[in-house]
C-alpha cells in the first residue's frame, strides 16, 4: 500500500471517528425518557393532596346516606362543597402540577436534543416558577429552581441547541433537577405521608361510630368490606407515593452522573454506570400506573 493510500486510509478512520465522537449519547435519551415518564406520574398525588383533605372532612362529618350529599361530584369537583380549609390545597395541586410539568419538558427536551441535535419541546409557561411559589410547602429557592429550568428549556427552544452542547446543559441545569426533586420528594415522601395518616385516623373514627350503632350481622359484614376497601386504597396510595419518592431519587442520581461526567457521555463507562439508574426508572414505570381516587361511600 502506498503512502497516499495508508493516509487516506486513515484519514477515513479519523473521520469515522469524528463522527463517532459527535454521535448524539443514545444513553441520554433513554434516560431521559424514562425520567420524564416517572416525573408526570405524580400528578395523581398532587392532585390528592387536596382530595384527601376533603375525604378527610368528610369522614369527620355526620353518617347520611351518600345520594344526599351529591355522590355525583367527585372530591376534586369544585362545583361540590369543599370544606374551607381544603381551599389552600386547591392552590398547591396546581403549582406542584406545573412544577413537575416543567421538570418534565426538560427531560423531554434532553431526549430530543440527545435524539436529533435540537429540541422541538415548547417551553412551559413564563410564569411556571411564579406559580410554583404559590405552594405552600415550597422555599423561594426552589421556586427560583423551577423557574430556571423553565428558562434553560425555553433557550433549548428558541436556541435550537446542538447535541454538541449537552456537556453545559447538564452541568447548568443539575443544581436545578437537585433543588427541584429533593423538594417534591419532601411534599410526597412527609407532607402527603402525613396526609394520609390523618385521614386514616379520621377513618377509623367514622367506622368505630358506625359500628357502635350498627345492628346485625349482615350490616357488621358490610362494614368490614367496605373498612377493608378503604384501608386498601390508603395503602395503594401509600405504595404509589413511595414509588414516586424512589422514582426522584432515581432521577437524581442519574441526572448527577451525567453532569459530573458531562465531558465523556458518549462513553461505555457512562452508560454503563448509568444503566442501573435506567433500569430502574423502567421498572418503576408500572407501579405509578395511577391512584385511587374520590370519596369514601
Amino acid at each position: 500500500m502506498g503512502i497516499r493510500s495508508k493516509f487516506e486510509g486513515y484519514l477515513i478512520i479519523a473521520v469515522l471517528a469524528a463522527s463517532l465522537s459527535c454521535a448524539p449519547p443514545q444513553t441520554v435519551a433513554t434516560f431521559a425518557e424514562a425520567a420524564s415518564g416517572a416525573i408526570t406520574s405524580g400528578a395523581p398525588i398532587f392532585s390528592d393532596l387536596y382530595d384527601s383533605c376533603v375525604r378527610r372532612h368528610q369522614d369527620a362529618g355526620p353518617i347520611v346516606p351518600v345520594y344526599s350529599i351529591g355522590a355525583e361530584n367527585s372530591a376534586s369537583d369544585p362545583a361540590g362543597s369543599v370544606p374551607p380549609a381544603c381551599r389552600v390545597f386547591a392552590g398547591e395541586r396546581d403549582a406542584l402540577i406545573r412544577m413537575s410539568a416543567v421538570l418534565a419538558a426538560y427531560f423531554r427536551a434532553m431526549q430530543d436534543l440527545a435524539e436529533f441535535g435540537a429540541s422541538s419541546v415548547a417551553a412551559p409557561s413564563a410564569e411556571a416558577g411564579v406559580g410554583a411559589s404559590m405552594a405552600a410547602s415550597l422555599s423561594t429557592v426552589q421556586a427560583d429552581s423551577v423557574s430556571k429550568l423553565s428558562g434553560l428549556v425555553l433557550e433549548l427552544f428558541t436556541r435550537r441547541y446542538q447535541h454538541e452542547r449537552i456537556a453545559t446543559l447538564l452541568r447548568t441545569a443539575d443544581p436545578h433537577v437537585a433543588v427541584i426533586t429533593r423538594g417534591l420528594e419532601k411534599i410526597v415522601g412527609t407532607d402527603y405521608n402525613s396526609l394520609l395518616e390523618e385521614e386514616e385516623r379520621t377513618l377509623k373514627r367514622r367506622y368505630q361510630r358506625a359500628g357502635a350503632t350498627t345492628n346485625g350481622t349482615a350490616v357488621v359484614l358490610l362494614l368490614d368490606r367496605a373498612y377493608s376497601e378503604d384501608m386498601r386504597q390508603l395503602e395503594q396510595r401509600r405504595a404509589f407515593a413511595a414509588t414516586y419518592v424512589e422514582a426522584l431519587q432515581q432521577v437524581r442520581d442519574g441526572h448527577g452522573k451525567l453532569a459530573l461526567n458531562s465531558a465523556h457521555l458518549g462513553s461505555k463507562q457512562v452508560g454503563l454506570a448509568l444503566q442501573p439508574d435506567i433500569s430502574r426508572l423502567q421498572g418503576l414505570a408500572p407501579q405509578t400506573a395511577g391512584i385511587s381516587k374520590g370519596t369514601h361511600q
